[in-house]
């Protein structure tokens, strides 16, 4: 009896997830383990959100709702966004999704076939080639370096007749970085002489420190036709259990995947949209708050990993993750992560995300000081075990 397609041979389980059910299972035998393997925030929902939902599931918004979502949810996102330069009609540009996880596999599903090719500009999160993989195209990685950085030359190297899009992420899991306009420049005269799409990915882009800039390349000249912005409301407003996403972009892309939606998932839980709505008109010191803490927390978490020998550990310039290479000590990346694990450790090895993610492990400060401080004291003491 067939149980497995021959799809699910090249589809390898989260990197990420996977390290985190490991993680659970050791917590289950009695060990205190410290997490640095997830990218969830450590903040309860504020409670002004959690109240819209339960206001609005008293009055009875627990049914489905439009697969593109509710109106006015739609019109937030677009307030919102015109901040960043993007200006859409939410009528016909717009689509809420159960997760923006969701939105991507959405816009991959309705746009690419067999045989197309996919530009993942990486080191990036593991699920873009995945996806493209399940979506029937080819992912090529494109390599950066931790500013995020990209090589016209190489760029240029990996565009075939086949390159269907571009997809990017700013700032970027797992390194923190963020493009640079001159990074957003070379893609969007790429993709305009080349007649490419780009998906850009800002679900971090309110998560920016040291006088560093969120620029979407969709409010660059020439680019709001060609691109799609996916974002969501887990790590911005510490939703993630809510399961929140969202795409802007062209009305027939977004119409085909409103296709893929009704014959998926219908539609965004319903309560879960009221509460975004509450999320993106209502006060905004929680976030500011959250983006106060985490940069302490950046900071420290640096500071420390600089502070073991042989380590080298760049300072993010956004997201909430380091990225330090720990290659000088003689193991590849996921001995080292498993290693840790021995010692109460989980964090995520580099390689799963991609060309750049060699000899790297990530690292994530979405947790307390406390957690930081102990957590980097284990891992001083292994990598000094083994020098």
């Amino acid at each position: 009896m067939k149980l497995q397609s021959k799809l699910m041979e090249r589809v390898p389980a989260s990197a990420t997830m996977s390290m985190a059910e490991t993680a659970r299972k050791l917590e289950s035998q009695g060990v205190k383990v410290v997490h640095f393997e997830i990218g969830e925030p450590d903040f309860t929902t504020p409670t002004n959100i959690i109240d819209a939902a339960y206001r609005e599931m008293q009055k009875g918004q627990t049914h489905y709702t439009s697969s593109r979502g509710i109106p006015q949810l739609c019109e937030a996102i677009v307030r919102h966004e015109e901040q960043f330069g993007i200006y859409a009609d939410p009528k016909r540009n717009v689509i809420v999704t159960p997760g923006s996880k969701f939105a991507i596999y959405a816009f991959l599903m309705s746009l690419v076939d067999p045989g197309d090719e996919v530009i993942v500009v990486s080191p990036v999160w593991p699920s873009y080639s995945d996806i493209v993989t399940i979506a029937g195209a080819t992912p090529v990685k494109l390599k950066t370096d931790e500013s995020l950085h990209i090589d016209s030359e190489e760029l240029g190297k990996a565009i075939t007749k086949k390159t269907r899009l571009v997809m990017v992420n700013s700032p970027n899991n797992p390194t923190g970085g963020v493009l640079q306009k001159s990074d957003l420049n070379l893609l969007r005269d790429v993709a305009i002489d080349r007649d490419l799409l780009v998906m850009t990915d800002e679900i971090y882009k309110m998560m920016v420190y040291d006088g560093a800039k969120h620029i979407s390349i969709a409010s660059l000249p020439g680019m709001a036709e060609r691109t799609v912005v996916v974002d969501g409301f887990s790590k911005t407003y510490a939703m993630t259990g809510w399961r929140l996403g969202y795409a802007i972009g062209d009305e027939r892309i977004i119409e085909n995947m409103i296709k893929i939606q009704q014959n998926t998932t219908t539609c965004a839980t319903s309560f879960s949209q009221y509460a975004a709505v509450e999320a993106l008109n209502g006060p905004q010191d929680f976030v500011k708050k959250m983006l106060d803490e985490y940069n302490t927390r950046r900071k420290t978490t640096v500071k420390l990993m600089r502070e073991i020998s042989g380590i080298k550990c760049p300072e993010p310039r956004g997201a909430f993750y380091v990225f330090p290479d720990v290659s000088s000590f003689g193991k590849n990346d996921r001995e080292v992560s498993n290693e840790l694990l021995q010692v109460g450790v989980t964090l995520t090895a580099g390689s799963p995300f991609g060309p750049g993610g060699e000899g790297h492990v990530r690292i994530s400060y979405a947790t307390g000081l406390k957690n930081i401080h102990e957590g980097i004291r284990r891992i001083r003491s292994y990598f000094e075990g083994i020098q």
